[in-house]
């Protein structure tokens, strides 16, 4: 592993901003549209979007190891379609800046997952310091009055967390992926997800037309916060 640059700082930064700005457009999608069909719809714009930037960027050879396919369905259903199906469920009952703030244990939960599956990895009072400072930055940028409703509505609450995990078991998955250029396993694991998610949706809805707003943060959410942010 190579020392960390001042450019991969900067796409971190830009990726949390991006995932951060997903959470207000979910709580618009998820008032008119419900969370299977958010996800669902997340998933496919994603995936259509990352296709297209494959092809493009002349990444779209398909790894022919069945090993590496196993993860990748392993990513769709629990890195992409179960977290997004948890959060969407759970931002019906909780304000935007609760959801971020228990999202923002994600890191904690990689954290304290990767040893046990990255070999180089390690649990180091560094890094444990280093979440704990981002946790609390975390608090303080949301607002300390946005733990008020901590505990009032404990299942939308435990979804969002949940989702929290599920993202880090994803990032822990993908980094045991080698061999495949990081273009290729965003593309892959897109398209199985929103293949997983597609049909759930459809089977689920009660097809009637969300407004214009809802829509666009399904498309904002798939786009930002799924295709880029992955991508990036």
């Amino acid at each position: 592993m190579r020392r960390p640059t001042s450019r991969d700082v900067a796409i971190l930064c830009l990726i949390g901003a991006m995932w951060g700005g997903t959470f207000p457009a979910l709580k618009i999608a998820v008032t008119h549209i419900p969370p299977v069909g958010v996800a669902a719809g997340r998933l496919f714009v994603a995936a259509v979007f990352m296709v297209v930037i494959a092809v493009i960027a002349g990444a779209h050879r398909l790894p022919a190891r069945r090993d590496v396919w196993v993860k990748y369905l392993a990513i769709a259903a629990v890195g992409n379609v179960l977290p997004f199906i948890l959060i969407a469920d759970g931002q019906q009952h909780l304000e935007a800046g609760l959801s971020a703030i228990l999202m923002a244990t994600m890191p904690l939960a990689t954290l304290l997952l990767s040893p046990f599956f990255v070999k180089d990895e390690l649990l180091t009072l560094r890094r444990i310091a280093g979440v704990a400072v981002g946790l609390v930055g975390m608090l303080l940028l949301v607002g300390v009055d946005a733990l008020q409703g901590l505990g009032s509505n404990v299942l939308a609450q435990v979804e969002v967390a949940g989702g929290a995990i599920c993202y880090a078991i994803h990032s822990i998955i993908i980094r045991r992926v080698t061999g495949v250029s990081p273009l290729t396993n965003t593309a892959c694991a897109l398209v199985l997800s929103a293949l997983l998610a597609v049909p759930l949706a459809v089977a689920t809805a009660d097809f009637t037309v969300p407004p214009v707003e809802a829509v666009l943060g399904v498309v904002f959410a798939g786009l930002m916060g799924t295709a880029l942010g992955y991508l990036l």
